[in-house]
């Protein structure tokens, strides 16, 4: 054990020298350092330049905790892209319910508007003539009369809706809504 240690005491001097220079970086690119005298008497240029070697022992002493941040590293960058998923997905389908909603409330405020509650006002009216006419009981007049206030209501509920559905739309899609228009009041 002796003799190994004699041995490798240059080595580890120059090694451990090695890091220090290595920690404490004295010297730069193209600095010039002086090595002494010239080597060979008459080569010009010899001992300008010193020549500089490095050598480097990677240890595995950390090798496992890197191995480990570099895995978690990557499971949030699959956890983060997996989620970014779901969230796209969801937008999708919420974009999509949203579409058919409008669509739906689009088919039920037209039928009303351009069926329903025209009819039940030609309704009302015949019914009326038919009251005045002695064909017809105020009974009968009222619930005509009834049934286009209850048609009239659901129109509206209707414009409700259609004007819900496209807030939704625009929601899942990412349209900032513009500002309704101001009206100015002057009194009570």
């Amino acid at each position: 054990s002796l003799v190994l240690g004699l041995a490798l005491q240059p080595i580890l001097g120059n090694f451990f020298s090695g890091i220090v220079i290595s920690l404490e970086q004295p010297f730069r690119i193209n600095d010039w350092i002086q090595v002494g005298e010239a080597r060979r008497d008459g080569v010009d240029g010899s001992g300008d330049d010193a020549l500089v070697g490095r050598l480097g022992l990677s240890l595995p002493i950390w090798r496992g905790k890197y191995q480990g941040a570099n895995a978690a590293a990557e499971a949030r960058a699959r956890a983060a892209q997996a989620s970014r998923r779901a969230r796209d997905q969801d937008l999708a389908a919420r974009a999509a319910v949203a579409a058919a909603d409008l669509a739906a409330a689009r088919r039920t405020q037209r039928l009303h508007a351009d069926d329903l509650v025209p009819r039940a006002q030609q309704a009302l009216e015949a019914m009326t003539a038919a009251y005045q006419a002695g064909q017809a009981t105020l009974a009968e007049v009222i619930t005509a009369q009834r049934t286009l206030l209850d048609l009239e209501l659901t129109l509206l509920a209707a414009r409700r809706d259609l004007l819900v559905a496209a807030a939704d739309r625009d929601a899942a899609l990412g349209v900032v809504p513009r500002p309704a228009p101001t009206s100015e009041r002057t009194g009570p």
